[in-house]
């Protein structure tokens, strides 16, 4: 029959245990590149380094699934789902433009200030807009979404009077029956 331990288990029982508990700190180490991190996360995602929160943001074999990046960035969704928005139309690789595991000071956000073309955004800049004009002048935390770690580029009121001081205490709702952004002044003499 089967050979009993002290406690009263039998001895295969033992043995298949050992086994089980053996193989399941083993395979894991088999498939290196799903349970090795490639390099620090950014600052912005350091919240999510360990290895037991890959599949927060990764699917099988370290592919990245934008809905996973969507699940966190919200805001981000709503836009992309109404076609509205820089990436109104890139939702489908976040990580063409996006790349982590490049460090803790590494930008996610990588551009050339002067080649962006704003029209992508959904919001031309016309007039004195185009001139000269700061990207923090409108783009300010004030007008921002709030982010605990980075920089949002989104606005939450894209009116005149989120960034011009209304003159005229709200008694002008359409700001261009007046005004262009060629010149702020008006003559209606």
């Amino acid at each position: 029959m089967f050979s009993m331990d002290k406690k009263g288990f039998p001895f295969r029982c033992r043995v298949f245990t050992l086994f089980f508990m053996f193989a399941s700190f083993i395979i894991p180490c088999l498939e290196p590149e799903v349970r090795e991190s490639p390099g620090k996360l950014s600052r912005v995602h350091r919240e999510l380094s360990g290895v037991e929160n890959c599949a927060g943001c990764h699917t099988a074999k370290g592919k990245i699934a934008p809905s996973k990046c969507l699940d966190c960035h919200k805001e981000l969704a709503l836009r992309i789902s109404a076609g509205k928005g820089y990436h109104k139309e890139k939702g489908k690789d976040c990580a063409a433009c996006h790349q982590e595991h490049n460090g803790e000071n590494y930008p996610l956000v990588q551009w050339n200030i002067e080649e962006f073309d704003h029209r992508e955004t959904g919001y031309l800049l016309t007039g004195a807009h185009r001139k000269g004009t700061a990207c923090d002048s409108c783009h300010t935390p004030a007008n921002s979404p709030a982010r605990e770690n980075s920089k949002s580029f989104f606005l939450k009121d894209n009116r005149c009077s989120a960034c011009h001081k209304d003159v005229h205490n709200g008694s002008q709702p359409d700001c261009t029956d007046c005004h262009t952004t060629k010149d702020w002044s008006v003559d209606i003499w």
